[in-house]
């Protein structure tokens, strides 16, 4: 662990409008598109002191549909090197997401499912599933049952990678911003 001195210099562009929030005539703002793009100079380091170029695009046509794709510019190569996409459909009792992450430098390419469904007010399932299209098979799968508990969450996880780990996690509710959690799963933007 070490110490880097660093400087962010980030675009950002954004694109909202209001929607009715459900039940009600109040309306609220909504992020349609947002594009950042943001480079880190390293003033210590000789040679390359620009980083990666990361380019971030986030599209919500619709409350429930969020479409994300993110990419990664060499400029000492003029090339792209990461690119991942992801799509997510969250309704009232189900959320599906589907992704995709590829870099070039290391021909690495693998496509994630990850699906929950309510089956109470109080618990939830949910699936995980990592391919690899390399060694064209699933590298990672995941099952979990999630119980509200008022103040705490409770989660049983089953993790099949290299070997199998059964997780029990309990998470406090009254730390929203503070989360302790162990779980596979791409970050939805916050």
């Amino acid at each position: 662990i070490g110490r880097a001195k660093y400087y962010t210099f980030a675009l950002e562009n954004k694109l909202q409008t209001k929607w009715y929030t459900e039940g009600t005539y109040d309306k609220e703002r909504i992020d349609l598109l947002i594009f950042r793009n943001s480079v880190n100079f390293t003033p210590q380091i000789e040679g390359h002191q620009w980083s990666y170029i990361t380019n971030r695009l986030e599209l919500r046509p619709k409350k429930w549909f969020e479409i994300v794709f993110d990419a990664n510019y060499d400029p000492y190569h003029n090339d792209f090197d990461i690119f991942n996409a992801r799509a997510e459909i969250s309704k009232s009792k189900w959320t599906v997401g589907v992704s995709s992450r590829y870099t070039k430098s290391t021909q690495y390419h693998e496509g994630i499912i990850d699906t929950s469904y309510s089956l109470t007010p109080k618990w939830t399932l949910g699936i995980y599933e990592r391919y690899d299209f390399q060694k064209n098979e699933l590298v990672e799968q995941e099952y979990s049952f999630k119980r509200d508990l008022h103040c705490w969450t409770a989660e049983l996880i089953w993790n099949i990678e290299e070997g199998e780990t059964i997780w029990l996690v309990f998470t406090p509710k009254a730390f929203p911003d503070f989360p302790i959690e162990w779980a596979t799963s791409y970050h939805a933007p916050k």
